[in-house]
């Protein structure tokens, strides 16, 4: 493989043929990781959901309870891990965008040393360059959850790749499933959607093994070992709420494991919205893998990598089409062995031309451009802020819509624990939260909240349900007046703020 490998690499020169040194390539990780991703770091509120991450994170550390005290149907893992950033940054969203860079430079290199198993030093490493270029295009410039459990499953493929391609004995061999399955224990405790791709794994494993003449009995044990050892990570996180009693191992159960049967689907056409984002989005990577994967292999391992990098695309694509409602970032997973793909593309000796024009066209994208947008995000946040704290007067705020992370920087009073408003009034969330969703917000709306904060614009309200918007905007209409709007915002998640001040404060200011 050696000599494969460096009878390719004559064809590479220059900066290409420099890419292949460790440190050379680990500084280009790094300075395109920080050029593609930096830009957002002003920003206070980049995303809704790591708003909310980061507030039950800061409100594990006050004694709050996940499920319990604040609904979500994300598993604890995840939480927890949120708790440790939140601790680490003092609650700083500037701390998890400097993490979620780490991570997403570490699967690069992950990325790469699995490419190295059938690809020139310098292919490899752009194939990782590309996973972290592609990955802002597809929601993932901060800390969406797969930038932090895609370095898991790709410490997992690796074990996988090394025992399909390089093989070894049965004792290396359930060495390398544990600790792959492991790994994907993790990746669980953060998206059960990683199911999909840890079965593959294991899957991949058991051919190995056959293929090594194990017998059936050896396979079933070792199938049943995986498994268990998949479920640890999980098992570990539960037992606290199994030591609580009923009703706390109950609550995660319901969030975790049986809510999100109960949710409703925005159709097919929901999915379909996403195989187009992807296509438009990542069409030059998918060009790029596709005509990687449909490369002659000559060698056993490039033929096996080949199969294996197939079906990891498959199962994550499965991962993927699990969730019955397109997000963006809902595909990062799907970028990692798509990326790795890429590699025998650019073992062409055209290969550096195209990943470089592939990196200048990512760099010019939107997301890269953004510093103004951030900025201008940033201070419309403070003036929010600041007018919510002047209109409460010392009372209550519920948001409604808008910025969660108002409940850091102004006041929370917990009226509910369901934080997330989008639990009580979308659509897709009806009926699927363990309680009656316009129950939950009429307790709200019934204690008077000093300032409701709402997001008026369009995409916001088609959202929600009719029952929930006639309750907020009846309730508005009789007990508030209007006392700031932000506008029209750079970004979606401060478009069109309202704060709502409750009638008999206004004579107060």
């Amino acid at each position: 493989m050696a000599t494969l490998a460096s009878a390719r690499n004559e064809t590479q020169h220059g900066w290409a043929a420099a890419l292949g040194q460790p440190r050379v390539a680990l500084a280009a990780m790094i300075i395109l990781a920080i050029a593609t991703r930096a830009v957002s770091w002003v920003n206070p509120i980049p995303n809704i959901d790591e708003q909310f991450y980061l507030y039950v994170g800061e409100r594990i550390w006050r004694g709050d309870w996940p499920y319990l005290d604040v609904w979500d149907r994300k598993p604890p893992g995840l939480f927890l891990f949120y708790a440790l950033l939140a601790r680490l940054g003092g609650g700083s969203m500037l701390a998890v965008n400097l993490v979620a860079t780490m991570f997403v430079i570490s699967t690069a290199w992950v990325i790469r040393r699995i490419g190295l198993l059938a690809a020139t030093p310098a292919s490899a490493t752009m194939a990782a360059i590309t996973y972290i270029v592609i990955v802002d295009l597809m929601g993932g410039q901060n800390g969406q959850s797969p930038v932090f459990y895609n370095l898991f499953m790709a410490f997992a493929a690796e074990q996988g790749a090394r025992a399909l391609i390089e093989g070894g004995d049965r004792r290396l061999m359930f060495g390398r499933a544990k600790s792959a399955m492991l790994w994907c224990g993790l990746a669980l405790s953060f998206k059960p959607v990683a199911a999909a791709e840890g079965i593959y794994l294991g899957l991949s494993f058991l051919f190995c093994l056959r293929r090594a003449n194990t017998g059936y009995s050896a396979m079933v044990g070792m199938a049943l070992a995986m498994i268990g050892i998949a479920i640890i990570p999980t098992l570990l996180f539960a037992a606290p709420f199994l030591a609580r009693g009923p009703e706390a191992y109950d609550a995660l159960y319901f969030a975790t494991v049986l809510s999100v049967f109960h949710k409703n689907s925005w159709g097919l056409g929901s999915q379909l919205y996403g195989l187009v984002f992807l296509a438009m989005n990542c069409f030059v990577v998918i060009g790029y893998a596709g005509a990687g994967l449909a490369v002659p292999r000559e060698s056993r391992a490039g033929r096996e990598s080949r199969l294996y990098v197939v079906g990891w695309i498959f199962a994550a694509l499965i991962g993927w089409l699990m969730v019955p409602n397109f997000y963006d970032h809902y595909a990062l997973p799907l970028l990692m062995p798509v990326s790795l793909a890429t590699a025998q593309f650019y073992e062409r000796a055209s290969g550096p031309l195209f990943f470089s024009a592939f990196v200048a066209f990512s760099l010019i994208q939107r997301p890269t451009w953004t510093l103004a947008d951030h900025l201008a995000t940033r201070n419309q946040f403070e003036r929010l802020s600041a007018e919510v704290n002047q209109a409460r007067h010392g009372g209550c705020v519920a948001v409604l819509g808008g910025p969660l992370r108002l409940y850091q920087t102004t006041i929370d009073c917990r009226l509910s624990r369901y934080v997330f408003s989008d639990h009580l009034t979308y659509f897709v969330e009806q009926g699927a939260i363990g309680a009656d969703n316009g129950v939950e917000l009429a307790k709200i709306l019934a204690r008077f909240p000093a300032v409701i904060v709402m997001q008026e614009d369009s995409d916001h309200r088609h959202k929600q349900t009719l029952r929930a918007t006639r309750m907020i905007y009846d309730q508005l209409a009789r007990h508030y007046r209007r006392a700031y709007v932000s506008g029209t915002g750079l970004q979606s998640v401060i478009n069109t703020v309202v704060v709502y001040q409750r009638r008999d404060l206004a004579s107060a200011g």
